[in-house]
């Protein structure tokens, strides 16, 4: 989502200079981590009392750990503690407010990210940074996101064709856009043409499916995720002739989401997953964004990571003032969460049949805290029915094969050195992710007493600019 783009540019470049410089990194040629418990997501394993020994930014050895060691350089004894790889946010909104969205990811472990809704100059400015040691994640981003007449927001860049279509792709690529997004008015036309541009120029692109667009299309296409579940109701409706009638029309539209209820197919379903099963075509729920949204009728104004936040957010996270919610009354709420409800209990039958998940928040969005997201994430598809050690598997080893990132997503000797140190086996509770020690981020240690800097200068930044 966008809706908080254009509030939150003013704020942004404000604040970059106020939050990069804070809580400095330590960092040592080496740093050493004897005595801790390796979680092999692949396995589901851990590798118990191991030393694991980082040079720069890379993991050069992992071994049993003997007593007493003297190595080389910082030393940290995780006697008790668990090592996992960095978390990855498989849909954020970064570029809309990175230098709050920055420190927030890194504080809660997460070292990488895919920008749905990428500006092209900030990343290669926030790539140049991290490449002089400054606080930055990993970075997967598009250009604006690409959208039919009319757009469904102003953020959106408005597509009217296939001609137009393959123009602005080469120009988000040229432009150093590492995947092209879309959303759900783009025509077919337009679609084919984003499609077989990305192909040529080897870049993907994810993003909404669109009202346009059947997801057998879809997986033909080559589309690398679906976001927000989109398409999966539509597609498993055993009237779809029925549903050119809602095409354009508000995104939580009271009248097809029971059209969509009510005539849902279970076997049309089955099939669908089925397919998505054997594609590469990934689905990434975004399940918190869905949830919160069909709660938005009760916020929760008691949150205290609300004071991390800037004011614009705090303003839009009511209903009346969300430009998708504020149509909808007390019984318009009711049916948005029989409708969410109704598909989040998809996403184990999805998970059963084989079908690619992702880990993604849309962070920015109501109560969809950057950072914290993740864990939540996780700790509500846990509750839906996925398993600890899939949901460590998704939020970094998955993640990061997805995305090309080929050295990352597990905690290996050669791999880089992204990485959670926890004081709770995650294998056993997934919330025991949100117990974190230390996060390293190529290589840089960022202690608890860091972590708890830059938390401190976050809330101080925004008192000074508010």
């Amino acid at each position: 989502m966008l809706r908080v783009a254009t509030a939150l540019s003013m704020l942004a470049l404000s604040c970059l200079s106020a939050v990069s410089g804070q809580a400095q990194a330590q960092v040592t040629p080496t740093l050493t981590i004897t005595h801790v418990n390796v979680v092999d997501v692949a396995s589901g394993t851990t590798l118990d009392n191991q030393t694991v020994t980082l040079s720069g930014d890379t993991i050069v050895s992992i071994e049993a750990s003997r007593a007493p060691e003297a190595p080389a350089g910082r030393t940290i004894d995780a006697q008790g503690k668990y090592l996992i790889p960095g978390l990855w946010d498989m849909h954020t909104n970064f570029s809309a407010a990175e230098s709050i969205a920055r420190p927030l990811m890194i504080a809660n472990g997460v070292t990488g990210l895919r920008d749905m809704t990428g500006n092209p100059e900030i990343t290669k400015q926030l790539k140049l940074m991290a490449e002089s040691g400054d606080l930055v994640p990993n970075i997967f981003a598009s250009a604006e996101p690409l959208d039919g007449i009319p757009a469904r927001t102003p953020s959106l860049q408005s597509i009217s064709g296939s001609k137009e279509a393959k123009y602005t792709v080469e120009w988000h690529v040229k432009q150093g856009a590492d995947f092209i997004a879309i959303h759900d008015r783009l025509s077919l036309g337009a679609y084919k043409a984003v499609a077989k541009t990305s192909q040529t120029l080897g870049v993907p692109f994810a993003g909404q499916l669109p009202e346009s667009v059947s997801i057998e299309q879809a997986i033909k296409s080559g589309q690398q995720s679906l976001e927000h579940m989109y398409g999966l109701m539509e597609a498993s409706t055993s009237q779809p002739q029925e549903l050119a009638k809602y095409i354009g029309g508000k995104r939580f539209d009271t009248n097809k989401m029971r059209f969509l209820l009510d005539t849902f197919d279970q076997d049309k379903f089955n099939k669908l997953a089925e397919q998505l099963a054997a594609s590469d075509v990934a689905i990434d729920p975004t399940a918190l964004y869905l949830y919160n949204m069909a709660r938005l009728d009760n916020p929760r104004s008691n949150d205290p990571r609300l004071a991390l936040l800037p004011k614009p957010f705090k303003e839009i996270w009511v209903a009346k003032n969300d430009m998708e919610l504020r149509h909808l009354d007390q019984a318009g709420f009711e049916v948005l969460r029989e409708f969410v409800d109704f598909q989040l209990a998809l996403i184990k039958p999805l998970s059963d049949a084989g079908v690619k998940l992702l880990v993604g928040t849309n962070s920015g969005n109501p109560y969809v805290f950057p950072g914290f997201a993740v864990h939540d994430e996780m700790s509500l598809l846990n509750h839906l029915g996925l398993e600890n050690v899939q949901l460590l598997r998704m939020a970094t080893l998955d993640a990061a094969k997805l995305l090309g990132f080929n050295q990352h997503g597990e905690v290996k000797k050669g791999f880089k050195a992204d990485l959670v140190l926890l004081n709770a086996n995650p294998l056993e509770d997934i919330n025991n992710t949100q117990n974190i020690d230390s996060v390293i981020l190529a290589g840089k240690l960022y202690d608890n007493q860091s972590i708890q800097r830059i938390f401190e200068n976050v809330k101080a930044t925004l008192n000074q600019l508010q």
